[in-house]
């Protein structure tokens, strides 16, 4: 919706906009030819989307003053004359019940984590407030608009619902990297509009030597083409009792960002390593499916074909060869300041193939095994675990992967989060009207592209291990 959006959003999204026009400007420029018509339809839409902007960027920039003169004047805000909040200190009502927040962390201003499930469980109340009749949490609603502003109502996307602020965007994006691996292992780009373009370079930069008298040729990247984004939209449901109380804020908003966070985490893991381009993912080819569809299910450089097609079958010198296979542009040498190359597998597999592995070469004590690390490693790198995954035997499955996975793929998020609520929803075949409870869907704006596994003639960034076909 035009002028909500923050005034550091407007302002890198129309330089997202000039920097998208100046790779299409920069190629013809490298290729010394005129624009085509379709680059320079591209570019002036680029400039007219730029521009376009300008209005709202002040409209934005104005509002942060008059909400910076607000704070300024304003002394203390008194909600049941209980609560005092300010822009640093926030005390929580005497009747709400104290429990541990152990799903948020302190941020700035000194807020503490039991503060900010409350400031989460506020918010969210008072969006129940504004779209459940039956619901009235007038505390909660002041609170919110006091801190937040008025609750914007989301359209963008074919959304409803309410736009949920960036502070708690942040608190479900962190809550999804504790479960979910795909935003910490890929390249991560924020996008500001519904599609994003990304330059995508090769391995290598060719270089030339100029000779007397002469000119050289041309430098040019060995792979100008662009990564394409597309927002698609991601939700997540959870049901409550129909019973909240302002007295449980805390314990709601503890509870709330767990679920949709780890709802969150686990749909974006399951399409960024097992999507299939089809709508239960998305339209997402995952990367262990990006692998196959390039390498097919034999042994080429970029797929490594396991000894058997069970675990216990799979050898060192399998996980060995998958190693050697890996560019030198893709490995960091699995060094702790640099953790960037490494394995992803699921946890049974690390303990009941790559530890048993390494301690049949002998040299481990018995104080080692009793020990252990709590980093897991495996041949020097370090090993993610991902429930994508396999965990069972099973005939030509990739069931490890290893190299620099953010060379490989980039996940663009919209950083626009949406939520509602409803009494009238049907989950799992129940109708929450009939059982006395409330629905809560949370919707976020993604996508996520594989664009580099190599070629059946060079490896790229990731190498597969695959199971043998029986």
């Amino acid at each position: 919706m035009p002028g909500l959006a923050g005034l550091t959003d407007i302002q890198q999204q129309r330089g997202d906009l000039l920097d998208e026009a100046e790779v299409i400007h920069e190629l013809a420029v490298e290729e010394n030819r005129d624009l085509t018509d379709d680059e320079t339809k591209a570019y002036d839409d680029l400039i007219t989307k730029h521009e376009s902007l300008e209005a709202d960027e002040e409209r934005a920039a104005k509002r942060e003053r008059m909400l910076s003169q607000r704070r300024t004047n304003r002394d203390q805000l008194t909600i049941d004359d209980v609560q005092d909040l300010d822009d640093k200190k926030i005390k929580i009502p005497a009747n709400v019940r104290r429990v541990t927040a152990n799903n948020f962390v302190g941020g700035d201003s000194d807020i503490s984590p039991m503060e900010r499930a409350y400031c989460f469980g506020s918010f969210m109340m008072a969006v129940a407030d504004r779209t459940i009749n039956t619901f009235q949490f007038p505390n909660q609603v002041k609170f919110s608009e006091e801190r937040y502003g008025p609750l914007n109502v989301a359209s963008e996307g074919g959304n409803a619902g309410i736009w949920v602020p960036d502070e708690m965007s942040s608190d479900i994006i962190r809550f999804t990297l504790r479960f979910g691996i795909a935003r910490d292992v890929f390249e991560v780009t924020q996008m500001f509009a519904e599609t994003k373009k990304i330059p995508k370079q090769g391995s290598d930069i060719t270089a030339t030597w100029d000779g007397e008298a002469a000119g050289g040729t041309d430098a040019t990247p060995t792979d100008d083409s662009l990564i394409e984004l597309v927002a698609k939209k991601l939700r997540a449901m959870a049901i409550y009792s129909s019973e909240l109380s302002e007295d449980a804020v805390i314990d709601f908003g503890n509870n709330l960002v767990e679920r949709m966070g780890q709802g969150m985490a686990t749909a974006e893991d399951s399409a960024a390593f097992n999507g299939n381009s089809v709508d239960g993912d998305g339209h997402i080819t995952g990367l262990r499916q990006k692998i196959i569809d390039v390498h097919d299910v034999v042994d080429t450089v970029g797929l490594v074909l396991g000894a058997g097609n069970l675990f216990s079958e799979l050898t060192l010198g399998n996980h060995e060869v998958c190693v050697a296979r890996l560019p030198d542009f893709a490995d960091s040498g699995g060094q702790e300041d640099d953790p960037t190359t490494g394995w992803i597998c699921h946890r049974f597999y690390f303990f009941n193939v790559m530890v048993p592995l390494m301690n049949a070469l002998g040299g481990t004590t018995s104080e080692m095994l009793a020990n252990g690390s709590r980093r897991p490693v495996f041949m020097g790198y370090p090993v993610r675990f991902s429930n994508s995954y396999p965990n069972t035997d099973a005939n030509s499955q990739i069931v490890a992967t290893f190299g620099n996975h953010k060379k490989s793929g980039v996940l663009g998020d919209r950083r626009a989060i949406s939520v509602s609520f409803t009494d009238q929803a049907t989950a799992a075949g129940v109708n929450t009207w009939d059982t006395e409870q409330i629905a809560v869907k949370m919707v976020q704006r993604l996508d996520i592209n594989i664009h580099s596994v190599g070629d059946t003639t060079n490896a790229g960034p990731v190498i597969g291990i695959i199971s043998a076909a029986s």
